[in-house]
């Protein structure tokens, strides 16, 4: 889910419905997940918990690279009409 605006973050990661997998507090199973994802992945730039929710944060790579993919099609955003199409 997106986080919420007075927090830090893109978005967030509920860990309560993997508290029975991990055995752990919310705050450990987020802090752990958050841990992980930055060190294991590029996409994540930062991450921060807040009770249980952990709030990552999405590396300026990632959105730059998106957008320029999006750039490069300039198809994007328009749909071809065609014949089954509800408003033709």
């Amino acid at each position: 889910q997106k986080t919420k605006k007075e927090f830090k973050g893109h978005y967030t990661l509920v860990t309560f419905p993997l508290l029975k997998l991990s055995r752990k507090k919310p705050e450990e199973t987020a802090e752990e997940i958050g841990n992980y994802l930055s060190q294991q992945s590029t996409i994540i730039a930062a991450y921060n918990v807040i009770k249980g929710f952990l709030n990552l944060t999405i590396s300026s790579r990632v959105w730059t690279a998106l957008l320029e993919e999006i750039n490069s099609k300039p198809e994007f955003g328009f749909t071809p009409v065609a014949d089954e199409a509800p408003l033709y």
